[in-house]
């Protein structure tokens, strides 16, 4: 090839890796310019969650990138809930959140805080909200709100689609949802009725009666704990023996935590406690 043609040849080249990089920044920038940005990412969270920016810390402000897609994850809390979201950066809508009831701050919301009212979570992109999902769960168990204490309140993705997974509970029993985000159908429920004390309750061993009653066990236990029996939802008071021992095993709930005891049956002791704040 003569020396003419090969530089014809590098000057288009050229050109054209000139006129490349200059699309490729201009797709960047266009990219770019269409984000939205991290105050208007910040409203749109705030809004979702019902909460004013007063009232909230805000611990994470991140524009990340997965799959090809750019989004927002943002993290805050309040005396009370904790938050996560994530926000499409191109949209602005909630493509995924976490609440979470917060008890190990000082001064944060008692089980009847809860009770109350939580947070309400109004949804873009199709999703039917947290409300909506969960009047459709207490429809199904054939409950009112205020018969219930919600444990667990949750978006997040499963085999291919977004589901809301709702855990509470009652004075009879501990629920467990799944809820399509779309279409605000029931595709999982597990319901565990708790045992009733009377029927719990081994037989004594013959000639033995215990000194210490159900109903004193179960006060026992509540008072270490720091509540009354009514301010506690009972699952389980059982008497058993223990290596010969009569004993009193003892479970409750008072908001999202829940307590396990073991009462001397013959001395109102206790011999083994814990404790668990579900997730």
């Amino acid at each position: 090839m003569k020396p003419n043609k090969w530089i014809a040849v590098l000057s288009v080249a050229g050109m054209l890796a000139i006129v490349g990089i200059g699309t490729v920044l201009f797709v960047k920038g266009r990219g770019k310019e269409n984000l939205i940005d991290r105050a208007e990412a910040r409203n749109l969270v705030l809004a979702d969650a019902g909460v004013g920016e007063a009232d909230v810390v805000f611990t994470e402000e991140k524009l990340e990138n997965q799959n090809n897609m750019a989004y927002y994850a943002m993290a805050f809390h309040s005396d009370a809930y904790r938050y996560e979201y994530k926000i499409d950066a191109v949209t602005g809508n909630v493509i995924g959140m976490n609440i979470e009831a917060l008890f190990e701050i000082p001064g944060t919301m008692t089980s009847e805080g809860i009770n109350a009212g939580g947070p309400e979570a109004v949804f873009q992109n199709g999703y039917i909200g947290l409300a909506a999902a969960k009047e459709t769960v207490l429809l199904d168990a054939g409950l009112e709100e205020s018969e219930v204490t919600f444990i667990k309140e949750k978006l997040e993705p499963e085999d291919g689609i977004w589901v809301y997974e709702l855990d509470f509970y009652t004075a009879e029993g501990e629920y467990e949802y799944e809820i399509n985000a779309y279409t605000g159908a029931v595709i999982d429920r597990n319901v565990e009725m708790f045992r009733s004390p009377l029927s719990d309750m081994s037989p004594a061993a013959p000639g033995v009666q215990p000194s210490v009653d159900a109903e004193q066990a179960k006060n026992i236990a509540a008072d270490h704990a720091g509540f009354s029996v009514s301010e506690v939802t009972f699952s389980k008071v059982e008497l058993d023996y223990d290596d010969g021992k009569a004993v009193y095993e003892i479970e409750f709930y008072n908001g999202q935590t829940e307590y396990e005891y073991e009462v001397d049956a013959a001395t109102g002791d206790i011999l083994e406690y814990e404790s668990e704040l579900m997730d």
